[in-house]
């Protein structure tokens, strides 16, 4: 100590201060943020606060946590208090955000839309309801155009209630496909069925394409009536195309009558000389036919009886070419007149004179009618007083049969006849003079016929019919005797056609000895 001075002694403090540290931690305990220096060296006993350091939520790599209720941890110091000497920590807990997901199935479970997230990093404990804000559409139509109905009863999950902590809440909302079917109907242009409806399309997605043409058939043929599409086709209002719509689409083809063409085959007085032809059976509607190109067009008929007719192609009735007609007989009819013949006889001789006028055997016949002349074929013809035979082969050569049938035309049967032969009986002397007298009765004299006007062939015999007596009385009473061996001519023979045979018999008186004959001359 120094006397008269004052030592002073000062003591230094350093005052003793407080901190207030926030953590940050999750419902295990994981920090999930860095601590907060609420207060820093405040002076003990100071008031502090930290709840402008207790956010509502925080996001850590990228997970949302909500503060819980309770908020502080279980053992933190309170969130507001007086500052003490040393640190003091307060530790708020948060719990993971909650998730609400709407998913979208068919009855499947197959997915036709995207998730929706009703409820996105939502506070636990918080409401949710995916039914009232767009998450429940009544219909849902796919990318590809197919489109579904919400089908209420088979939703899964709940759709109203508390977002939970950490977890994902899930709500499927199942849909049932909207499709539709395509039916064909086939009328007549009457609108009449004519054919059972086909199901082109059945239970097909909405907007998926459809085309019944594989459904449209050319023709349709019900209780015997053939029917054939017609060139529109489709009934007023259908398509054939296009895309499904929900419910039935109906597709209706119209179909009109087939057409026939026949044709009649009648004489000039209409009577049918041939079963009708069908030109055209069934024939589409407007399509060509032509009834003079197919062998329906015969320039001669020959009926079963054997007749013929030849067409008369100015009388045709009906239009030999043309256009089918629906629902329509067409009739071609064709006229033909009777192709006839006559058949003429004539006569003549060998040497194709006539003889005899013709006559008429057959006078416009039908064609392949039976003829026979026979009843025309004299055995003999007398002409300018020249008696003819029938030959034996009777007919001429070339000349057409006595029996056959009528053709066309003029036939001619020619039958042939020759001239008669006769034979005479001379009477002579040996030198020439003719006899005349009587033998046995009778007067004699050359040139007696012993045959007449006979057919040629017959046979004749100038000795065994008076025709030779072997003697003759003159007038002046000389008797000539036959002289056999001086006969000229045959006495026997055949008579021969348009000659007069001659046989000579040859008398000297008798008693008187006939000068012999010259002996020949070597």
């Amino acid at each position: 100590v120094v006397a008269g001075e004052t030592t002073e002694v000062t003591y230094v403090y350093k005052e003793v201060t407080g901190d207030v540290v926030v953590h940050y931690v999750d419902t295990e305990g994981n920090v999930i943020a860095e601590d907060k220096e609420d207060t820093k060296g405040a002076s003990l006993n100071a008031k502090y606060d930290t709840t402008d350091n207790k956010p509502e939520k925080i996001e850590k790599d990228e997970t949302v946590y909500y503060l819980t209720e309770k908020a502080l941890k279980d053992g933190s110091k309170p969130e507001n208090g007086d500052v003490v000497e040393g640190t003091t920590e307060v530790t708020y807990v948060y719990e993971k955000a909650g998730q609400v997901v709407v998913h979208y199935t068919d009855e499947k479970g197959n997915t036709i839309q995207v998730d929706a997230v009703d409820t996105k990093d939502g506070k636990p404990n918080s409401d949710y309801n995916t039914a009232d804000n767009d998450m429940k559409p009544n219909r849902i139509t796919t990318p590809e155009g197919k489109v579904y109905e919400l089908v209420d009863a088979s939703t899964k999950g709940n759709e109203t209630g508390k977002v939970v902590a950490g977890e994902t809440t899930e709500v499927t909302y199942v849909y049932k496909e909207v499709t539709g079917d395509v039916v064909v109907h086939y009328v007549d242009t009457e609108g009449n069925v004519i054919a059972e409806d086909k199901e082109d399309t059945k239970g097909a997605s909405l907007n998926a394409k459809y085309d019944t043409t594989d459904n449209k058939p050319e023709k349709i043929e019900k209780d015997g009536t053939v029917y054939y599409l017609t060139e529109k086709a489709l009934k007023d209002g259908s398509k054939e195309t296009g895309d499904v719509v929900e419910g039935k689409t109906e597709v209706t083809y119209v179909y009109e009558k087939a057409g026939q063409v026949v044709v009649h085959y009648t004489d000039e007085k209409g009577n049918t000389i041939q079963v009708d032809a069908v030109d055209t059976k069934d024939g589409k509607p407007n399509s060509d036919y032509n009834t003079s190109d197919n062998g329906m067009k015969p320039t001669r008929i020959t009926t079963a009886e054997g007749k013929v007719y030849e067409l008369v192609p100015t009388a045709t009735k009906g239009d030999e070419i043309g256009k089918v007609v629906a629902g329509q007989t067409l009739e071609v009819t064709y006229v033909y007149q009777e192709v006839k013949g006559n058949v003429i006889v004539k006569f003549q001789d060998t040497e194709g004179n006539t003889i005899s006028e013709d006559e008429n055997d057959e006078t416009n016949a039908s064609l392949n009618t039976n003829y026979n002349t026979s009843e025309h074929k004299k055995a003999t013809i007398v002409k300018d007083g020249v008696t003819y035979y029938l030959t034996d082969k009777a007919l001429k050569d070339g000349s057409k049969p006595e029996e056959g049938s009528v053709v066309e035309g003029t036939t001619e049967v020619t039958y042939v006849y020759e001239k008669a032969g006769s034979v005479i009986v001379n009477y002579q002397t040996e030198d020439g003079t003719p006899l005349v007298g009587t033998a046995d009765g009778a007067n004699v004299e050359s040139g007696v016929k012993d045959t007449t006007d006979a057919k040629a062939g017959t046979d004749y015999n100038t000795a065994d019919n008076g025709m030779k007596p072997s003697r003759i009385t003159t007038a002046e009473g000389k008797v000539y005797k036959l002289v056999e061996a001086s006969t000229k001519g045959n006495e026997t023979g055949k008579v021969v056609a348009g000659q007069t045979l001659e046989v000579t018999y040859v008398y000297i008186l008798e008693n008187v000895v006939p000068e012999p004959k010259p002996e020949p001359k070597p």
